[in-house]
């Protein structure tokens, strides 16, 4: 009785925490409401937007209450502004809100640990952000208020200055971080202490000078602070210098592949010069060391001067009165800026009746963020196109399955019908597992559980947790039906057309790893067996099934004999060193794992293949590797050198083998070689 009694309060407990845990799991789509219908559309650079009138009326929305809009930018309500406070618009209204480009924010979770980003401003992704309109009339939703400017009849003394943060985040190089050295350096796959955006490398003999010509210094303000991210990119030993005006301010020691986040006080009186400089130096004894930046801020006392920009975010501290501000040196083209106080929800529009000064009378509040914003014509974005979007619940029975394939749409067009369907209709039958198969469009897992930012491994990542988690059915299995490219690649040739067409389906990391898609933490073991089939075309789809067909008829309990199944015995074991002492070294531990297979547990008989020239890549006996394709191989292992687009072995075009029905298992053993299947 009382073992009956533990057991079930046992299962209880374990049921509670279950539930908890999937309570607290984030997977980026907990702010979608599957009943209602959102309107997306992409801001690529921060600034005041606009939606007119005649976009809303192009998406049937003409006559929706100004009070019930509500806007979503990275699974978070995005307060706007309506020309109306309620009712219907008209002609002349429109939406408006301070639209912020995508940065890094999102791609901390990706990291092992939150520390290891050294700056979070720029994406590894992409620099468009999507934001998503929607109707919400049970609630009342994020408003910026239109406030009164009664700077005519204020009495408070002007404020001679706010403490700025200057803000450098560098965009230099995606920097691979950490690495383990292996007569090469090696990375991993998993987002790494450093990796990311970051200034160039550098060098004792080359270090990184930056100046400014204009910090509209306020000296009769406090002492400055300088915070800085670094990063060491080689095995050395050094010293972390930096000097602001001459004169140092850090000298710390960051030896090996470690990061620092340094704060030190800066005096005033280092500033204030005709040209602030800040230099950075790598100060090691090794020559070829290198460092890198992931960003510095420079928080000092600066007067009202804007520097001539169109937009211009600053904080200023609580107060129990408010503040008068006499803005100068803000680009406005003629127009009356807008001032966007963030923290409450405030919107102002500058009073200019003194030429030069832009004027503001704030009301008393706590510590408050602002933005200013050019509001003419030629600064103002105006968002002229909308997607409609209609979410699918995927916790629907329908929608569920224990095969989960997730694909680009492109790859359904095929010469024989399509491919997808054709692929989900084989796993479906009793022929191909009678498995209950889902298929799952990347760009709808792109934007509920990536925030709709292109290509982000979150989408896949978080929709193979969700499913784990909600599944009535656990998945057992996840296919990719597409090419992908490495994230470092896809951003640096984001612009280029040839990229969309390449990169359907994202990887995790650089080099890539479809397992960390599918592992419940970031190291490279799945919790779910996760294929990929790297295809541009329904029609390689169509001839790869093929081949799935005939080697799944192999196994059927039919012809079991050794005439028919003695291939599947033979090994190809190709060898490529590059150099004597790794050549030796690899050829010992492939006759290691030869004798393993040999024996009486498999019994397999091994050809080896050694690289013996000092060529870059050697040509396999292409007459003895095609009579042994021919006859049947059952494994093709290469352990040697590699990139992700070639070996030390040409094994020869696979289309001139003889080999229909039989076809191997190839293990590529090879520096980046896992990233083969994301080359064109």
């Amino acid at each position: 009785m009382k073992k009956g009694l533990y057991h079930s309060r046992l299962s209880l407990l374990m049921m509670m925490l279950l539930f908890s845990t999937s309570i607290l799991a984030q997977y980026n789509n907990e702010w979608i409401d599957y009943s209602k219908s959102y309107y997306k559309f992409k801001v690529g650079e921060s600034g005041l937007y606009r939606i007119p009138f005649t976009t809303l009326q192009a998406n049937g929305l003409a006559n929706t209450p100004a009070e019930h809009f509500q806007l979503w930018r990275n699974g978070k309500e995005v307060a706007i502004f309506t020309t109306k406070g309620s009712g219907s618009l008209g002609n002349t209204d429109y939406i408006e809100f301070f639209g912020v480009m995508n940065d890094g924010k999102a791609d901390a979770i990706m990291y092992k640990k939150r520390e290891f980003q050294l700056s979070d401003k720029w994406s590894l992704q992409t620099d468009t952000a999507a934001y998503f309109l929607t109707v919400n009339a049970t609630s009342p939703n994020a408003r910026v208020l239109a406030s009164p400017n009664n700077s005519a009849t204020n009495s408070l003394p002007v404020e001679p200055y706010f403490m700025h943060r200057l803000e450098r985040n560098f965009k230099d190089q995606i920097n691979p971080g950490y690495a383990s050295i292996v007569g090469i350096y090696v990375y991993s796959s998993s987002y790494d202490n450093g990796e990311g955006w970051s200034s160039r490398n550098i060098q004792p003999g080359t270090p990184l000078v930056e100046q400014y010509n204009n910090l509209a210094f306020a000296p009769e303000g406090p002492d400055a602070s300088l915070t800085i991210t670094a990063f060491g990119n080689a095995l050395n030993e050094r010293k972390l210098q930096v000097s602001v005006n001459g004169s140092r301010v850090i000298d710390a020691a960051m030896d090996y592949f470690i990061a620092r986040n340094t704060t030190v006080v800066v005096p005033k009186n280092l500033l204030g010069r005709a040209i602030d400089t800040i230099r950075v130096n790598d100060a090691s004894t090794v020559g070829s060391d290198r460092i890198t930046l992931g960003k510095y801020e420079l928080v000092y006392p600066r007067k009202f001067d804007f520097g001539g920009n169109g937009l211009f975010e600053f904080t200023l501290p609580g107060t129990s009165v408010g503040n008068y501000l006499e803005i100068t040196n803000f680009r406005n083209n003629a127009s009356a800026p807008v001032l966007y106080e963030l923290t409450e929800g405030r919107r102002y529009v500058a009073d200019m009746t003194f030429p030069g000064k832009f004027r503001f009378a704030l009301p008393a509040g706590g510590t408050r963020n602002f933005v200013m914003m050019d509001a003419s014509a030629a600064a103002v974005k105006v968002v002229n196109t909308m997607t409609k979007r209609n979410f699918i619940d995927y916790t629907a029975s329908s929608r569920q399955g224990n095969y989960l394939m997730i694909a680009h749409s492109s790859l359904s067009a095929s010469s024989n019908g399509d491919a997808i369907q054709n692929y989900k209709n084989y796993r479906a039958s009793n022929d191909g597992g009678k498995y209950q198969v889902g298929i799952y469009d990347i760009d709808e897992l792109v934007d509920q559980f990536a925030f709709g930012i292109k290509k982000h491994p979150l989408s896949i990542k978080n929709f193979i947790a969700f499913a784990r988690a909600y599944y009535a059915i656990s998945p057992q299995y996840v296919l990719l039906l597409g090419k992908g490219v490495t994230y470092d690649q896809y951003r640096y040739n984001e612009s280029r057309p040839v990229t969309e067409r390449i990169n359907l389906v994202p990887t995790f990391g650089n080099p890539g790893s479809d397992n960390i898609l599918a592992s419940s933490d970031y190291d490279a073991t799945p919790e779910i067996p996760i294929g990929r089939l790297s295809v541009t075309t329904g029609d390689e789809i169509n001839a790869y099934l093929e081949k799935v067909k005939q080697h799944d008829k192999s196994l059927l309990p039919v012809n079991q004999t050794v005439k028919d199944k003695a291939w599947m015995k033979n090994f190809a074991h190709v060898i490529g060193g590059g150099d004597p002492y790794l050549q030796n070294l690899i050829n010992n531990y492939m006759k290691s794992a030869s004798r393993f297979v040999e024996d009486t547990s498999y019994g397999a008989k091994v050809y080896a293949f050694e690289k013996i020239t000092s060529a870059g890549v050697d040509l396999v006996n292409s007459g003895m590797l095609g009579n042994l394709f021919t006859e049947g191989l059952g494994v093709v292992t290469y352990f040697g050198h590699s990139s992700a687009n070639s070996m030390e072995f040409n094994l020869d075009d696979p289309s001139i083998f003889d080999n229909a029905g039989k076809y191997p298992l190839f293990i590529a053993n090879g520096c980046n070689a896992g990233n083969f299947f994301m080359i064109p």
